[in-house]
């Protein structure tokens, strides 16, 4: 670049064109649930069909110890807190 002033310009004319030839877009997809939908995925828990990974299930005095658990990346199913559940519950897997 020669011109301080002008060199810049045409480097961010150059590099628009490119970014446009490169068709480089993101696409967000977002599905929305209806009530038909939770309501096939219900029958399918209710049937067995489909069971949740739950690992365990926690009571608000071990919210603590499943954040630690969640961090550490040790862990094959998703710990789900219930208020006054039992300190330590084992889920169904």
């Amino acid at each position: 670049m020669t011109n301080k002033w002008v060199g810049p310009v045409l480097h961010l004319m150059r590099m628009g064109r490119a970014f446009k030839r490169a068709d480089a877009t993101f696409h967000q997809f977002t599905a929305a649930a209806t009530s038909d939908d939770l309501a096939f995925l219900a029958e399918l828990l209710r049937s067995g069909q489909i069971v949740p990974a739950i690992e365990r299930v926690v009571g608000l005095d071990g919210v603590a110890a499943a954040i630690d658990q969640i961090a550490s990346s040790h862990g094959s199913g998703k710990i789900a807190i219930v208020p006054g559940a039992s300190p330590d519950s084992t889920g169904t897997r």
